[in-house]
């Protein structure tokens, strides 16, 4: 019994690991997605900047640009501590999630019960 408890605990922990890094994955794809919009965002203010007529406009996007670039680092960074979380969950040490009972719940005594003394259990008034 303690050997299944150990064994479905190490599956438990597998499972519940695998989970996690494909939650970490997808928040990886969310974040790459965002830095992409981004990066869109800033090429249309670059050609905006070049069409821009006044010293006015030029500030405000010139101002736009700094706000999305400091947002893309900052992404950049999430990215990267996620992508580090991620090897780490897949290459880090199993833990059993669960500690083996020394007694399964509901037993009293961890030795089987008497045999019965008749040849047949089930049946106890068969006479063969």
């Amino acid at each position: 019994m303690t050997v299944l408890t150990a064994t479905l605990s190490t599956l438990h922990s597998q499972l519940q690991n695998t989970t996690h890094a494909m939650l970490s994955q997808r928040e990886e794809k969310m974040i790459s997605d965002k830095t992409h919009a981004i990066d869109m965002c800033m090429f249309d203010l670059e050609r905006m900047m070049d069409r821009a007529q006044t010293d006015e406009d030029r500030q405000s996007i010139t101002m736009k640009m700094k706000q999305l670039a400091e947002t893309r680092e900052r992404l950049r960074d999430e990215y990267e501590n996620v992508g580090v979380g991620i090897t780490n969950m897949l290459t880090g040490p199993m833990h059993m999630a669960l500690p083996a009972p020394p007694v399964p719940p509901g037993l009293s005594r961890p030795s089987m019960p008497p045999l019965p003394s008749s040849p047949h259990p089930f049946y106890p008034y068969f006479e063969p």
